[in-house]
């Protein structure tokens, strides 16, 4: 972000918001509350979820032509699924629906217009 007086919040939530500045680039900020890295939880894939919508918002109503995706956590960017969630789920349905909607997640980022 070049400059912090040219930033519009569009939106903030617990693990991920977004800014838009003058240039109409959208800066998506991930940063895992209370966490060292950023993790694709289900709270992370909900709040991206989230954040997605009002890009794909901004995106339709032109008011965004650049998205970029920024860890606010100095080591990593995502470091993957967060095995210590995983391993007691024992529903194959739910493990199954979870790993579905960070694959939808990923393929909306795929798919973004810009």
């Amino acid at each position: 972000i070049a400059s912090l007086d040219d930033v519009r919040t569009a939106r903030t939530l617990r693990n991920v918001s977004v800014h838009v500045d003058s240039a109409c680039i959208a800066w998506v900020l991930m940063d895992m509350d209370e966490r060292s890295v950023n993790t694709v939880e289900q709270t992370f894939v909900e709040d991206m979820t989230e954040i997605l919508s009002v890009v794909e918002k901004l995106i339709a109503e032109r008011k965004v032509r650049v998205v970029v995706f920024y860890s606010v956590k100095k080591a990593s960017f995502i470091v993957g699924a967060d095995v210590h969630r995983i391993y007691p789920v024992t529903d194959a349905n739910v493990a199954a629906n979870a790993a579905k909607a960070a694959q939808r997640l990923f393929n909306r980022i795929q798919a973004l217009r810009v």
